[in-house]
C-alpha cells in the first residue's frame, strides 16, 4: 500500500487485520514514497496496531518516535533512510530480515547486535566508526557500509517547491579495522567506498563474496584480494592501486573497475568483458579525484632456446590478438594485425602501438616485446637444501609457467613455476627441472643440470634446562629451549651422573633414592620433517634430599595410670614412609618408651605425655613432629559404703570402724578418730575406747591409698555421744494445802549414784529459791498447781532431767 498526498481514516481493527504478508509486491506492502509531501510525516501514532504487517518503508520523514514499530515483532522488512532513528526501539524486532538505515545518523549500532537473522542490511553514509557490534550478524549476505552523495528521498525529490537543488552529502563512515566482518562467512555482497579505507588484509578470508565496492578509499595493496575466487563484480576506481597481478586468478570476475588508479600495466587481468581501466564512464564525486584516461603499456615476453627467426603470438587489449616477427639479425620486420602497428626494430626487442577499438575515444597504448635466449648450459640456481627455493636463471617473471620441476625424472604436481622450493620428498632424489621454450611454430625443451638436495640446517637450536627443584621425589620437567624453526617432536633421555636412567625418556622426570647426591641431566633431540635431526645436553644439577610432608600426629587413648596410649601418625607423602616413636614425661625422655604405644606408669601421674613421631624414608631428610596428651590421672578406687561406727558410746567401752570393701586389692586403709570436729590425737587406729572427755560427738575417718590410685578419704555416716543417765520415776507427796509441805519422791534412776538438783514450778513456772526435795506451801500457791522438776547427773554421762505432774489445786 503505497500512499499518495491527503487525509486518510483507518480504524484500529483494519490495522490489526493488515497483514503485508507479501514483501515481493506493492500487494500488502506499507511505505510512503519520497516525494514532497513525505517531508510533512512528523508521527507514526498508530503503527502499533499494525501487529501482523511484515514490511513497513518511510523514508526522510520528520517522524523522531519511532517505538510504535518496536512491538511489530512479524516485520521482516523495514526502511527508514534518510531519518533519524533511535536504533535502541528496533532491538527487540529479531525476525528481521532486510533492514534500509542509510543516513540515519547512526555512530553506535550496538543496538543491532540482536538482529541475528538479518540478510541484508545498509548502513550507508552514517557516522559508523566501530563495526564490532556486527559480528553477531552471521547470516548477512548482502552489508552497505559505504558513504554517498543522495538527495532526501527518491530522484524526483531532489528539487524543492521553488526548484533549489537539495544533493547532499549526509554522513560518512569511518573505521580503520574491518576484523569483525571476518565472521560474516556468508556475505556474498560488500559495498565500504568512501570510507577512507588503506587496508583491505582482513577481507582476505570472505571467499563467499561475489559483488565487492571498494571505489574512492586509498587503497595501494589489493593482494589480500587474491583468494576472493567467487568475485564476479570487484570496483576499485579511485584508489592508489599500481598493480593487479593479484587478480590474476579471480577467474570468475566479469566486471572489473579500476579506473582512477596508478595502473601503468594490465597485461595480468583475465579477458574480462566488463573491466574499465581509464574511462569516464564511471563518475567519481568525491572531491579529491576527478576524471582522467590512462594509458596503459602493454608488454610480452618470449622464451627461446637459441636465437633464429620465428613468429608469436601477442595478446593485446579487449582481446585483439596479432604475430610479431622475432629475427636472428638486427634488421627491421614490420606486421599489422587487426589494426595494429608491430614494429619489429632490433633483436630481443619490439615495439607495440595500438589504438583501443573498443572504445574509439580511447588512448594510444604502447609497449615492448622482450626475446628471452636460454644459455647453453642449464644450471639450477639456489641451495639445494630442505625448505629453500630453487629458481632457473635468465627466465622472466612473466613466463615462469614455462617450468616442469621433476624428482628423479617425475614431474612433481603442481611445480610448474621457474621456482621451487624443496620439499621433504626431495631429500635425496634427483631434482631438474623441464623448460618449454618455443621452437618456431612448435614446441621444445630444455632440462637443467640435476642436483641433490639435503636436510636443512636449524637456524638456532634450543639450549635444554631444567625446570623445578631437584631433590628426591619433586617432578623435574624438561624445558628445550627456543628452537628455530620450531621442532615437529622432542624426544628426551634422562641422564644420571652422564649415564642413562633406564625407561626415562618423558619430558619429565621423578628422582628416586638412586639419584641423591648425583648429578642429573637432560638430553633433548629435536625432530622436524626436512632438518638434520639436533641432540642437546642441558646443564647438569646435583639431587637434593626429597621433602617428607607430614600428617598431623594424634595420640589414641585416656591419658590415665594403667591406660595404654598409641601414636597415630596419620598418611604422610609420598608413601613409603617409615616411622620411629619416643614417649616423653613433661620435657623428660622416659626410657626405653620408643613404641607406637605406651602405658602411663605412677611416675606419670601429674604429668603430660608427648609423642615424637620421626618419618624416615630413604633419599629423604627425616621430619619429625609430636603430639602430646591432657595431664596423666590416677585410676579410682573402689570404695565401700559411708564407714559405720560400732560399739556402746560409753566411756571405757571400744568404738570399732569397718576397713573391708575397698580394692582393687590390696589397698592401704587408714583411721583417724575425731572429737568434735577435732583430730583425737594418736587415735590413729580403727578402734577407740571412749574416754570421760569425750563429752562431744566423736566421728571417723578413713582413707584408702594404692600406688596409681587416687587417695580417697570417707567420713563416717554418723556421729556418736556418750551413754545418757536412766531416767526414773519423780512423784510429789504431802497435802496440797497452804502451810503443808510437799516431798519429791525419786525412783528408778541409774546407774547409780546419780546426784539430783530440784526446782519447784507453780503452774509451770519456777519457783524462786524452791530448790529442796521439799517445799512448804505458801499464800502464793492457793488455787496454784505445784510440780517439781529433777535433773540427773553423773560424771561421762549426759543429763537428764524429768518433771512430775502437777498437784491438785492447792487449798487454803
Amino acid at each position: 500500500m503505497y500512499g499518495s498526498a491527503g487525509t486518510w481514516t483507518i480504524t484500529r481493527q483494519e490495522l490489526n487485520d493488515f497483514t503485508g504478508a507479501d514483501v515481493s509486491s506493492d500487494a500488502g506492502y506499507l511505505g510512503v514514497d519520497c516525494w514532497e509531501w513525505a517531508e510533512s510525516i512528523r508521527s507514526i501514532e498508530g503503527a502499533q496496531y499494525l501487529t501482523r504487517i511484515a514490511a513497513f518503508e518511510l523514508g526522510d520523514s520528520r517522524v523522531t518516535d519511532f517505538s510504535p514499530l518496536a512491538g511489530l515483532t512479524a516485520l521482516r522488512e523495514l526502511g527508514l533512510w534518510g531519518t533519524k532513528v533511535r536504533l535502541s526501539t528496533l532491538s527487540g524486532l529479531t525476525g528481521l530480515r532486510r533492514l534500509y538505515l542509510s543516513g540515519v545518523g547512526a555512530s553506535d549500532v550496538s543496538a543491532l547486535s540482536t538482529l541475528t537473522n538479518l540478510t541484508r542490511l545498509d548502513l550507508q553514509s552514517n557516522s559508523i566508526t566501530d563495526l564490532r557490534p556486527l559480528r553477531s550478524l552471521t547470516r548477512l549476505t548482502e552489508l552497505w557500509l559505504g558513504n554517498e552523495y543522495r538527495c532526501p528521498g527518491y530522484e524526483a525529490g531532489c528539487y524543492g517547491a521553488r526548484g533549489q537543488h537539495r544533493w547532499t552529502w549526509v554522513g560518512h563512515n569511518a573505521f580503520t579495522d574491518l576484523s569483525p566482518l571476518t565472521s560474516l562467512t556468508n556475505l556474498q555482497r560488500l559495498d565500504l567506498t568512501h570510507t577512507n579505507l588503506s587496508s583491505v588484509s582482513a577481507l582476505a578470508g570472505l571467499t563467499t563474496l561475489t559483488s565487492l565496492d571498494l571505489g574512492s578509499n586509498q587503497i595501494r595493496d589489493i593482494s589480500p584480494l587474491a583468494n576472493l575466487v567467487n568475485l564476479e563484480g570487484l570496483y576499485l576506481n579511485g584508489n592508489r592501486i599500481t598493480s593487479v597481478s593479484a587478480l590474476s586468478r579471480l577467474t570468475n570476475l566479469y566486471e572489473v573497475n579500476v579506473s582512477v588508479n596508478r595502473l601503468t600495466n594490465l597485461s595480468a587481468l583475465p579477458q574480462l568483458e566488463g573491466w574499465d581501466a581509464g574511462g569516464c564512464d564511471h563518475l567519481d564525486q568525491a572531491p579529491d579525484w576527478g576524471c582522467a584516461e590512462t594509458a596503459i603499456a602493454q608488454t610480452a615476453d618470449v622464451l627461446v632456446a637459441a636465437p633464429g627467426t620465428y613468429a608469436y603470438p601477442v595478446v593485446g587489449r579487449s582481446g585483439l590478438t596479432g604475430t610479431i616477427q622475432v629475427n636472428s639479425s638486427s634488421r627491421s620486420a614490420v606486421v599489422n594485425s587487426s589494426a595494429r602497428t608491430v614494429t619489429y626494430t632490433k633483436v630481443g626487442n619490439a615495439a607495440l602501438r595500438f589504438t583501443d577499438e573498443t572504445w574509439d575515444t580511447g588512448p594510444t597504448f604502447t609497449g615492448t616485446v622482450t626475446v628471452h635466449v636460454l644459455p647453453t648450459v642449464l644450471n639450477i640456481s639456489g641451495t639445494a637444501k630442505f625448505g629453500r627455493t630453487l629458481t632457473v636463471p635468465g627466465v622472466p617473471a612473466s613466463l615462469g609457467g614455462a617450468c616442469q620441476w621433476m624428482r628423479n625424472g617425475t614431474a612433481i604436481t603442481g611445480a610448474t613455476t621457474c621456482s621451487y622450493t624443496v620439499a621433504v620428498a626431495d631429500i635425496g632424489a634427483s631434482i631438474t627441472a623441464r623448460l618449454t621454450v618455443a621452437n618456431g611454430s612448435s614446441t621444445a625443451y630444455r632440462t637443467t643440470t640435476a642436483v641433490v638436495p639435503v636436510p636443512a640446517d636449524y637456524s638456532k637450536v634450543g639450549r635444554p634446562s631444567l625446570s623445578g627443584t631437584v631433590r628426591v621425589g619433586a617432578t623435574v620437567t624438561a624445558k628445550p629451549g627456543v628452537w628455530s624453526p620450531k621442532p615437529d617432536s622432542y624426544s628426551y633421555a634422562w641422564y644420571r651422573d652422564g649415564v642413562a636412567i633406564s625407561g626415562a625418556t618423558a619430558s619429565t622426570y621423578t628422582p628416586v633414592a638412586a639419584d641423591l647426591a648425583t648429578r642429573l641431566s637432560v638430553a633433548v633431540t629435536g625432530t622436524r620433517s626436512g632438518y638434520t635431526t639436533r641432540t642437546r645436553t642441558s646443564k647438569a644439577a646435583t639431587v637434593r634430599p626429597g621433602v617428607l610432608t607430614p600428617a598431623k600426629i594424634t595420640i589414641s587413648g585416656t591419658p590415665q595410670f594403667g591406660t595404654t596410649l598409641t601414636a597415630n601418625h596419620g598418611t604422610w607423602s609420598p608413601a613409603g614412609v617409615g616411622f620411629g616413636y619416643q614417649w616423653l614425661r613433661g620435657r623428660t625422655v622416659i626410657a626405653n618408651a620408643i613404641g607406637s604405644a605406651y602405658t602411663p606408669v605412677a611416675a606419670d601421674i601429674g604429668h603430660r605425655l608427648t609423642v615424637r613421631v620421626t618419618g624416615l624414608k630413604p633419599g629423604y631428610t627425616s621430619l619429625t613432629r609430636s603430639a602430646t596428651t591432657a595431664t596423666v590421672q590416677p585410676l579410682p578406687l573402689t570404695v565401700p559404703a559411708r564407714p559405720a561406727i560400732t560399739g556402746t558410746p560409753q566411756p571405757g567401752n571400744a568404738l570399732t570402724v569397718s576397713t573391708s570393701g575397698w580394692g582393687p586389692s590390696p589397698v592401704v586403709v587408714a583411721c583417724q578418730w575425731y572429737r568434735g570436729g577435732r583430730v583425737i590425737a594418736g587415735a590413729t587406729a580403727c578402734s577407740y575406747t571412749l574416754s570421760a572427755l569425750d563429752t562431744k560427738p566423736v566421728t571417723v575417718r578413713v582413707t584408702g591409698s594404692k600406688e596409681g590410685y587416687r587417695t580417697t578419704v570417707l567420713a563416717s555416716a554418723s556421729t556418736v555421744r556418750l551413754g545418757s543417765v536412766t531416767s526414773g520415776v519423780v512423784t510429789v507427796s504431802g497435802t496440797a494445802k497452804v502451810g503443808s509441805t510437799l516431798s519429791a519422791a525419786i525412783a528408778g534412776w541409774g546407774p547409780a549414784p546419780v546426784a539430783y538438783s530440784y526446782q519447784w514450778l507453780r503452774d509451770g513456772v519456777a519457783i524462786a529459791s524452791a530448790t529442796g526435795s521439799s517445799y512448804a506451801l505458801t499464800g502464793s500457791d492457793r488455787g496454784k498447781r505445784i510440780s517439781v522438776r529433777v535433773t540427773g547427773t553423773k560424771s561421762g554421762y549426759t543429763s537428764v532431767t524429768v518433771t512430775s505432774a502437777k498437784t491438785a489445786r492447792i487449798a487454803a
